[in-house]
């Protein structure tokens, strides 16, 4: 602004623009600072809203589903031993299942709205109207945790262990929606199973073994394992997210935490990227082609570029590691746990 430009604006002007300063500052203390090795080019989250979640004990959460036709958001409180329910536009707390031991992964279904609840304690799956209320549950093997909705079949894929939890041994059950009851078992040589994804294009689904530090892909046509990948350098991999366009499986490591892109055609390890430690949720979005990454020491944004991947910026999560992004609205929840004594809250962010 030239000296001549200055002497020109009224003293309204002068203060708008004073007032501008510190608005923008504000705006980007919520969304976080961009670090030095960061590329701006991305688009950061911006944190929009806060909600304080009740009942709440010190601990995990676990994961999260969503309905958009009657407007709920899901979230598992596994330490408190019940399952959230918000209002997924405004986030507005609305009340909470209970009798659920250890809630881990949930999905819903859609023409039903039915929701599908993974009980770590109970060693089962529930069924419950979008109301809550409990209709059914199936059986599984001990200690079941990640699990998969493949929609177009209306099955329920649901990972557990077999026998004792100090032997390798895991199962992946095929759960139809229509009887409640398991129409298949894959075994898996592994003690604990996480995350899953499918390729819809292949045809296959992609399990995350913590503790063999590999990938399993299950072939969906003939429900058999195609093949087990061990990328080195792969750590104790929980979440999965898929660019399905560009043929890339995106893993990422807990400790230390890395983010690992593989071929998803072929497992070849294409690129290995710092990341927060503890992962627990990952996602691609495709509209803004970015990655976010919940960890218990930040949210990890990366920028796609094609079969590139680089860091945009690591936002201050509250060591909220759970989290889902919701492609209708534009808008990624975390959940973040009770920390020094404070009060567990879900953020909400807006990726767009």
């Amino acid at each position: 602004m030239t000296k001549q430009e200055s002497a020109n604006m009224t003293k309204k002007d002068k203060i708008k623009m004073k007032l501008s300063l510190p608005i923008g500052l504000a705006l980007l203390s919520l969304s976080g600072s961009l670090p030095a090795a960061a590329d701006s080019a991305g688009m950061p989250p911006v944190l929009i809203k806060q909600i304080v979640i009740p009942n709440v004990k010190p601990g995990d959460f676990d994961q999260m589903a969503y309905d958009l036709k009657r407007n709920r958001l899901y979230v598992s409180v596994e330490a408190s031993n019940f399952i959230a329910i918000f209002s997924l536009k405004s986030g507005k707390y609305l009340k909470e299942i209970n009798g659920i031991k250890l809630p881990h992964r949930l999905a819903v279904e859609e023409d039903s709205g039915n929701l599908i609840a993974v009980s770590g304690g109970n060693d089962q799956v529930n069924l419950y109207n979008p109301e809550g209320k409990l209709l059914t549950s199936v059986p599984t093997g001990v200690f079941p945790d990640g699990g998969i909705l493949e929609k177009n079949k209306n099955v329920f894929w649901v990972g557990s262990r077999l026998g004792a939890v100090t032997e390798p041994k895991s199962q992946l059950q095929e759960i139809d929606l229509g009887t409640m009851h398991v129409i298949s078992t894959i075994n898996l040589p592994a003690s604990t199973l996480k995350d899953e994804i499918i390729d819809k294009a292949r045809d296959v689904l992609f399990v995350s073994m913590r503790d063999k530090n590999q990938v399993a892909v299950i072939d969906l046509k003939t429900n058999t394992i195609s093949a087990i990948w061990s990328p080195p350098g792969l750590t104790k991999p929980v979440p999965l997210a898929l660019d399905q366009a560009e043929h890339l499986l995106f893993v990422g490591g807990r400790v230390p935490g890395k983010l690992f892109v593989l071929d998803s055609d072929t497992g070849q390890v294409l690129q290995k990227l710092d990341s927060g430690n503890i992962s627990d949720s990952m996602w691609f979005d495709k509209a803004n082609q970015q990655i976010y990454v919940s960890t218990h020491t930040g949210l990890n944004v990366y920028r796609v570029d094609g079969r590139k991947v680089v860091p945009v910026v690591t936002l201050d999560n509250k060591e909220g590691k759970s989290s889902l992004l919701v492609d209708e609205l534009q808008q990624l929840y975390v959940a973040a746990p009770v920390v020094n004594g404070g009060e567990a809250k879900l953020m909400i962010y807006k990726v767009n």
